[in-house]
């Protein structure tokens, strides 16, 4: 963000919130270091916390929206003693109304996503955080937590990507060796700044959220995550379960859910291909996009110049994400059906060039994210049965490559995984509510039904022609969602199991 866009402010309101939290006074300061002292646990515990001042963000639509800015100090790996100390960053948006309600965290995505940095810019990103904020912020504080070594959060493990960006790609090995290289790069890198990598797991930033929550007084609270901050926030709640009163979670990535389902991302496309058949067919195929797609990379293995020159790896590229639509976003979607009729009919020689040619420049992470998926990732990890099911349903055309991902990338960071009891899952007795959309194809819907076992108190809302997005795709879309979850955070269960949003809108093909 532009320095125009963003002024310093001194602290917003000193004294107690409504919640009992401390707010820079010095009363607050004095009991906080007694408890701290008193608790003992010297490691665990934060050794400092300060809300900074406030930070005016100025939104698209006119508004200004002020914040607290806070950092905390906590060491980098838990597990030893000698372990040096790093800042984790927040911000804070105070409840406005009256009486004594509890805050909700809101944990990012990514891993190395931001809310901070999306507030910080323009667009999407930003209107998604303000909607959040707005939303949660009807019940009590929010607190939006920065993942450990990203964004504000100190030192950064900010990494530039492979060594060579410019690597002729020609497949799905091409591909996974220039990740490898990126990640020995930015694991060398980290190395020579001092970082403890060991220290950069779910756990040791489920137990940020905790410091965090001490450190501001809140006893108890509420969480929201979706997608990597779904996994964030389901670790929150399995190892430290007394502290929160309720969670909305979306986008389901559980503790063995870091690499997704084949099985359940062709299920959602085949879900997205069936509303476009008609656009499909009105271009006169006799089929359905997924079909023909099928019939394209099946060509592809037997001889590429069946399938205009595309070997199999562009194609699976091109028709989940490619460079100018996505499966992934319903606000995409609708040039889906003429993006994917242009791969069927060879009408990529542009795409095609930029992925063989320049695609690692782009494709491959950098910033925080390059670091935060690989030693994130690579930590949780998959269980031994989640890989043998990888490699049984195998996907051609719609698998993420996470296989290939986890055999050739996570070696190169070459960091320890958590123990096997973390995927094998426990029961967790936080409320829970589960929101998901049938068309997800980044965290497929059967994420969420496998958990529902592991949270018997949880309610799962499918959100029909709702997409990895569609938790805020229904408040915006669906009239009776707005009040389901705040009933749900007031302690109501849902009565509504399945919320239809209106079909998806495709734009005709050319």
């Amino acid at each position: 963000m532009k320095d125009a866009r963003k002024k310093n402010y001194a602290c917003i309101r000193p004294g107690r919130s409504e919640q009992g939290s401390c707010r820079m006074g010095v009363s607050c300061w004095v009991k906080l270091t007694r408890f701290l002292t008193l608790t003992g646990a010297l490691l665990a515990a934060p050794s400092f916390a300060e809300i900074q001042g406030a930070e005016r963000f100025e939104l698209e639509d006119g508004r200004e929206l002020v914040l607290e800015v806070g950092t905390l100090g906590v060491a980098e790996n838990r597990n030893k003693a000698t372990s040096r100390e790093i800042e984790v960053a927040y911000l804070r948006a105070p409840y406005e109304g009256s009486g004594s309600t509890l805050p909700t965290f809101i944990l990012p995505g990514g891993p190395g996503s931001s809310y901070s940095q999306k507030l910080e810019g323009t667009g999407r990103g930003q209107r998604i955080t303000v909607e959040l904020i707005d939303f949660y912020r009807q019940r009590g504080d929010v607190v939006l937590v920065d993942l450990r070594g990203v964004s504000r959060s100190k030192p950064n493990t900010v990494c530039d990507g492979a060594p060579n960006k410019w690597l002729f790609i020609n497949s799905q090995d091409d591909f996974s060796n220039v990740l490898a290289d990126s990640a020995r790069a930015c694991r060398e890198k980290l190395l020579a700044e001092d970082f403890d990598l060991e220290g950069y797991t779910v756990l040791e930033a489920a137990a940020d959220v905790i410091a965090i929550a001490d450190s501001l007084g809140y006893e108890q609270f509420r969480l929201h995550g979706t997608s990597f901050g779904s996994h964030w926030a389901m670790t929150v709640m399995r190892y430290h379960g007394e502290r929160i009163a309720r969670a909305v979670i979306s986008g389901v990535e559980s503790y063995d859910h870091t690499y997704d389902d084949p099985r359940g991302l062709r299920a959602a496309a085949e879900l997205i291909s069936a509303m476009a058949e008609k656009t499909w067919q009105a271009d006169g195929r006799k089929s359905d996009p997924v079909k023909d797609l099928d019939d394209l990379i099946s060509a592809a293995q037997r001889d590429p110049e069946l399938a205009h020159g595309l070997e199999p790896y562009l194609i699976s590229v091109l028709a989940t994400g490619g460079q100018s639509f996505s499966l992934t976003s319903r606000a995409r979607l609708p040039k889906w059906p003429e993006a994917a009729a242009e791969l069927v009919d060879g009408k990529v020689w542009l795409e095609k060039t930029f992925l063989r040619f320049f695609g690692a420049r782009f494709a491959v992470p950098s910033g925080w994210q390059a670091a935060a998926v690989g030693l994130f990732d690579c930590s949780s990890g998959l269980s031994d049965e989640r890989r043998a099911q990888l490699t049984t349903d195998y996907d051609l055309l719609f698998s993420p490559g996470a296989f290939s991902y986890y055999d050739t990338v996570c070696p190169a960071w070459n960091v320890p995984k958590l123990p096997e009891s973390f995927r094998a899952g426990e029961q967790v007795e936080v409320p829970v509510l589960f929101v998901h959309g049938d068309i997800d194809f980044a965290t497929p819907l059967s994420n969420a039904k496998e958990n529902l076992a592991l949270f018997p108190n949880s309610h799962l809302v499918v959100i029909e022609n709702g997409s990895h997005s569609a938790f805020l795709e229904s408040l915006r879309m669906h009239e009776a969602m707005p009040t389901l979850v705040l009933n749900w955070i007031d302690g109501e269960a849902p009565a509504l199991t399945r919320i239809s949003l209106p079909p998806v809108e495709f734009e005709s093909i050319d």
